[in-house]
């Protein structure tokens, strides 16, 4: 969710074996990271990217 709600990326790399993880890694669309979790990431990884998309869980 971090990778994929990132500036750019228009196809992140998932890397299932099988139809079940396949099936669970497309479901993700549905989910959100909470922004603390998406923050602390942005953090360790070299500071925000500015344009990230922000999904609100319903």
């Amino acid at each position: 969710m971090w990778v994929r709600d990132a500036p750019g990326v228009t196809a992140p790399i998932l890397g299932a074996r099988t139809a079940e993880q396949i099936s669970g890694l497309l479901s993700t669309e549905e989910h959100s990271l909470p922004l603390e979790i998406a923050e602390a990431l942005d953090d360790v990884s070299g500071g925000p990217l500015h344009g990230r998309i922000i999904r609100v869980a319903n």
